[in-house]
């Protein structure tokens, strides 16, 4: 159920609330190692509300939004690290969750050029029982508390620039929180140059992913990628 209601102009609040299921996928109950066929369904509430203001205008427009959430989860599915380093499926007893989003998204236009700036930012605790004798809750595994993503795309006739940005925040790695991920910042830029050639486009572009060389993982024990360039041509046809 979605509702969104206009309180003053461009000011609006939003609302929503929904039942979950999931059921177990082939990989759930079949995966060697790891699946289980005992595994159960998922099910639970989803529940959100918040604030809007938006504007739309012929040569700019913007949206924020900022939004509480609080979801609650019975057997919900995870997939959990073994002492080997094997990852098998089980239910969790129950499991929360609950934070703040927050959106933002503005563009602007010229005669022969374009910008957009967008940003999203998510924090929120999210725990689960493991059994119903737990008496604490725990962080889930591998859901960082904090995670923040944002962005620029500027348009220059057929030139296009992007930057992409990316911050997560500790991430706890096993069960009983013991071991965890550090946090890491990424930056992401491509430069492309767009061309029509009867019914396709043909566009070159030129990048650079984790342009600072940021050392970070997000599986524990598994780096990911340092600095990489990246230089090719996509044939779009219509």
């Amino acid at each position: 159920l979605d509702v969104k209601v206009k309180i003053y102009k461009n000011l609006s609040a939003i609302m929503d609330a929904s039942r979950v299921y999931r059921n177990p996928t082939l990989n759930d109950r079949f995966w060697q190692p790891g699946g289980n066929l005992n595994i159960k369904t998922e099910s639970g509430w989803n529940n959100s509300a918040g604030l809007e203001i938006s504007n739309k205008k012929e040569t700019w427009n913007y949206k924020l939004q900022a939004v509480y959430f609080n979801t609650s989860m019975d057997n919900e599915i995870l997939w959990t690290p073994s002492e080997g380093g094997l990852y098998f499926a089980q239910n969790v007893n129950q499991s929360k969750s609950s934070g703040v989003r927050v959106f933002a998204n503005i563009t602007r236009t010229w005669k022969k050029s374009a910008i957009n700036l967008w940003m999203n930012a998510s924090y929120g605790n999210y725990l689960v029982k493991h059994t119903s004798a737990s008496v604490d809750y725990k962080n889930k595994i591998y859901t960082p508390h904090e995670i923040y993503k944002w962005g620029m795309t500027y348009n220059y006739q057929k030139l296009q620039l992007n930057y992409y940005g990316s911050y997560a925040g500790y991430t706890f790695v096993t069960s009983d929180n013991s071991s965890w991920t550090d946090p890491f910042l990424l930056h992401d830029i491509s430069l492309s140059y767009s061309m029509e050639i009867k019914n396709s486009m043909l566009q070159f572009y030129v990048g650079s992913k984790n342009m600072l060389d940021a050392n970070y993982q997000i599986v524990k024990y598994r780096p990911m990628p340092g600095r990489s360039y990246q230089v090719g041509m996509h044939l779009i046809l219509k």
